[in-house]
């Protein structure tokens, strides 16, 4: 793994939680919802999982590069991924964190 600045691991943290944030609870609102809705939780964890193996199958394979990304959940606005997982109707399966 390169050697980044504190500086720039934060702005690439910052800049990854916004896309995130902006493909979960804008670009895809819809389907976000859709897919909580029928398969719980993990359905969004696994959604961005595929992604991130078909993109980048190597790049995430390194364990440095895995403990970077937890950092991403500092940077997102979890108030706008309510309207996914507070659904009226849909009770939430119990199956541990995203």
């Amino acid at each position: 793994m390169s050697t980044i600045s504190d500086e720039t691991r934060l702005a690439i943290n910052k800049a990854g939680g916004a896309v995130f944030q902006k493909a979960l609870a804008e670009v895809c609102l819809e389907e976000s919802k859709a897919a909580f809705k029928l398969e719980g939780q993990s359905a969004v964890g696994e959604g961005f999982r595929g992604l991130g193996e078909l993109a980048m199958t190597e790049m995430f394979a390194d364990p440095a590069v895995d403990q970077e990304l937890k950092h991403l959940i500092n940077y997102i606005d979890l108030n706008k991924l309510v309207p996914i997982f507070l659904q009226p109707g849909v009770a939430p399966k119990n199956e541990g964190q995203l």
